[in-house]
Parts: structure tokens; C-alpha cells; sequence
């Protein structure tokens, strides 16, 4: 034995009993191994392995011999094989052992085909492929199946059916399991997200000229910190964007601004909305107006809208912290046709925030000077022409107001059944008020 150039020592472990190895190694480097073929190795029984310089050939015909299982080798298949393996399967121990010589392996009908990746793809064996059809019940069918597809074999199709939601995927089984992980990881169940959001417009004294400082009523006792544009001094109120957590500081200030006559709410739309998903909300009105286009003299009018009113678009994201980052844009415009071309004044901020879950937070600092007129004077006398002028009177008012944007964004659970209930309530109370209403309607008819 002191002549041996290689040494291999195999030790099976098979729930306490000890199967016995005739080893035997010649001097010219190259191992060859005996084994009492009577002791059979079950696929899921642990083997240890302790592999010193061995013709990669022989390791494998040691297992199959062992695990009485078929493994063919490519043509190219060759090396030395130097590796440890403790308690692990056969199955486990033959894909480890292709996999640190450079080969791959796919198991067909219970038989081991090791051979380089492009020879197991290519038709060089005989593929048996088998066909699957997944439901894909949250994502986008066809986007799933252009993902698939980039993974599938030189064998492997792939089909949508897109009525039902189904995609067909015929390729070998080693495939199929890929694919059936990659899908269940990409077709997951978003969260649902509820936007509630008010969207206010604060008349502005004489002394706002900058706006209302936010940063200073959030803080002045508890304040949750803020973040936006410009530098914040102590009797300064910043001008431009200005975001922050909402505490209850700007609620107590909203009620006394409300108190005053100087809020005005223009929408507080609540929605419902999946992750990854637009969602909008439109208060207001499309006004229509003509295009013309030409294209190789041939001229086609169109109808285009003008949307303008109090507009809401967000889309929201949910992190594995069930923190929200949410794209926001808030818009309050009003919008003309003028000699047939649209006009549009707007108030809009497009901005993203990651808030957590149930946290309102203020979006402010949007500013605009609004003009309105107003007519005093004797009554009658005020509209006879030649003598409006001693009876009555006109006044052009100039006023700034700024625009508030709160949203509170809550993640709502399947099981949430709170939630469901409570806007389940509102509405049947809603279908009860119409119904009553409409039986007030009815005519009495008189017998």
C-alpha cells in the first residue's frame, strides 16, 4: 500500500449499520475500486465520501453500482475527482460530484445523463419532456411568459391562454421544476393598499405671504420631524414644496382655520388599490376640442378632453417592512378652450414618499393667487346703464391660497375583515337611504 499514488476510503452510513467496501488502488496512479455489489445503497439513505485523486468514470460506477442505479457518462466525460462529502443522498452526492468537474446533470426515467449543459439541451440524447399548465391569477400572463421563455431548453415551449389565465409549458422535468419555482415566486399576491386622501385650499393672510409655516406648527411640541425644499429658520416660513408627517398639531390648526372660514375641502376621495397598480381619482371635468392631423394629404379630425378639476393619481409599493413608497401626483386646475385651442391654470406636484403603514403625511407650500370680483350698491338702480356708476360699485379682490394634500396610505390584509365590514355597513346604509327615499317618491293613488 506504500506504493499507492491515490488512496479513496468509502464509508457508508445507513441508520447505524455499516456496509463493508473491498477497496483496491494499482500504483499507476489510476484508482479501481471493488465492492461487494450484495449491500445496496437506497435513495434515501446518506452516504459519506471521501474522494482523493479518483478517475471521475469510476466514482460514477462505483454509485450506480452501489445506489443500483443507471448514470451514463458523455462521450467527453473525464477527470480527477477530489472531494468530501458527509451524510448526504445519492442523488445529492451524484449531482455534487458532476458539478465540481464541470458537468451538468438531468435525470430521465430514473437514469442519470451527465454531460456538459449544451450536449444535455442539444438532441445528441433522447429528451423526454412532459407539459404543465400553470394559472396565473395576479401578474400579467404574457409578461410571465416572456420571463419563462429565456429559461426554457432548446426542447422547451411556452403558451398563453389568455381567457383563462393560463400558461401551458411543455419542456424535460428539470425544466418544468424551474419554471414552477420561478412562477410561484413572481406570481405572488400583491397587497392591497386603502388611499384615503383630503385635499384642501387654505385662504392666506396678508402676513402668509410665504404660506402657513408647517414646520413650525408640527414641531412645536412633538413634531415628527420633516423634509422638503428650502432652509427652515425659526421665524421663517419656508417657501416651495414642503412634505411631513402629519401629528396631531396640524389637525388642532386645521379645525381652527376651519373655525375661521378659511378651509376649504375640494375632495377627500378614499380608493382602494393593489400594489404596483395606477390608480386615480377625478373630480371635475373633460372639456372636448378638435384636432386636425394630415398625413400624405389625407386630413382626419379627432376629438381630444381637457381634463381639469381635482385629480388624484397615486400608485403605491409595499416593502417587506410594510413600509409604502408612494407615487403621488395631486393636481387642482381648471381648464378653457380658447379659438379652439386648450388652456389649462394648474396647481400639481409629482413627488414620491415611503411611509409607513397608517402614517398620514401633509403634502403643502402649493401656492396660487386666485382673482374674484364683487358688485355692491342700491338694488335696480346698481344695472340701469348711465347711472351704475353712482349706484353701484366694483371691486376686483386679488387672494392667495394654498393648496394641503393629506394621505394616509393602510395596507388591508385578506383577513383584515374589519375594514370590509365597515365599508360593507356604509353601503348597505346608503341602499337603504335610496330605498326609503324612493318609496317617498311613489304616488299615492287615491281609491
Amino acid at each position: 500500500m506504500n506504493s499507492l499514488s491515490g488512496m479513496l476510503l468509502l464509508m457508508m452510513l445507513l441508520s447505524g449499520a455499516n456496509i463493508g467496501t473491498a477497496l483496491a488502488a494499482g500504483g499507476d496512479g489510476e484508482g479501481r475500486v471493488s465492492t461487494d455489489t450484495n449491500q445496496i445503497v437506497g435513495e434515501d439513505q446518506d452516504i459519506t465520501l471521501n474522494l482523493n485523486d479518483m478517475d471521475l468514470n469510476e466514482v460514477m460506477e462505483m454509485l450506480s453500482s452501489i445506489g443500483r442505479v443507471n448514470i451514463l457518462l458523455g462521450k467527453n466525460v473525464s477527470g480527477k475527482v477530489n472531494v468530501n462529502l458527509y451524510n448526504v443522498s445519492l442523488d445529492d452526492a451524484i449531482n455534487s460530484i458532476a458539478s465540481v468537474s464541470g458537468y451538468s446533470v438531468e435525470r430521465r426515467n430514473g437514469t442519470y445523463f451527465i454531460a456538459q449543459q449544451e450536449d444535455l439541451d442539444s438532441s445528441v440524447y433522447a429528451v423526454t419532456t412532459e407539459t404543465k399548465t400553470f394559472l396565473v391569477e395576479y401578474s400579467d400572463p404574457f409578461v410571465v411568459e416572456k420571463a419563462v421563455k429565456k429559461y426554457l431548453s432548446p426542447h422547451g415551449m411556452a403558451t398563453v391562454l389568455r381567457e383563462r389565465r393560463l400558461l401551458v409549458v411543455e419542456d424535460t422535468p428539470a425544466v418544468i421544476r424551474r419554471v414552477a419555482a420561478m412562477i410561484k415566486a413572481i406570481d405572488e399576491r400583491p397587497d392591497q393598499v386603502m388611499i384615503e386622501a383630503k385635499i384642501l385650499e387654505v385662504t392666506l393672510l396678508d402676513s402668509e405671504v410665504y404660506g402657513i409655516n408647517w414646520n413650525k406648527i408640527i414641531n412645536s411640541s412633538n413634531g415628527s420631524g420633516s423634509f422638503g425644499l428650502g432652509s427652515i429658520a425659526e421665524d421663517i416660513n419656508p417657501s416651495g414644496f414642503f412634505v411631513n408627517f402629519v401629528n396631531r398639531n396640524v389637525q388642532v390648526f386645521l379645525d381652527a382655520l376651519e373655525s375661521e372660514g378659511r378651509v376649504r375641502t375640494l375632495s377627500a376621495p378614499k380608493l382602494y388599490t393593489m400594489e404596483n397598480q395606477d390608480a386615480s381619482v377625478i373630480i371635475g371635468e373633460r372639456i372636448g376640442y378638435a384636432t386636425t392631423t394630415t398625413i400624405n394629404a389625407v386630413t382626419t379630425e379627432n376629438v381630444e378632453f381637457l381634463e381639469s378639476g381635482v385629480i388624484l393619481k397615486v400608485r403605491s409599493t409595499v416593502d417587506e417592512d410594510k413600509h409604502i413608497l408612494l407615487n403621488v401626483h395631486p393636481e387642482v386646475s381648471t381648464g378653457t378652450i380658447i379659438d379652439g385651442l386648450p388652456a389649462q391654470k394648474t396647481t400639481e406636484v409629482t413627488t414620491q414618499l415611503i411611509v409607513p403603514d397608517g402614517t398620514s403625511v401633509l403634502i403643502g407650500g402649493l401656492m396660487r393667487t386666485t382673482q374674484t370680483k364683487s358688485e355692491s350698491g342700491i338694488p335696480f338702480l346698481r344695472s340701469v346703464p348711465g347711472l351704475k356708476w353712482l349706484f353701484g360699485s366694483r371691486e376686483n379682490i386679488n387672494s392667495k391660497v394654498e393648496t394641503l394634500v393629506l394621505i394616509t396610505p393602510t395596507i388591508v390584509s385578506p383577513k383584515d375583515t374589519i375594514i370590509h365590514e365597515r365599508y360593507n355597513n356604509r353601503v348597505n346604509e346608503q341602499v337603504m337611504i335610496m330605498e326609503e327615499s324612493s318609496l317617498h317618491d311613489i304616488p299615492v293613488m287615491e281609491q
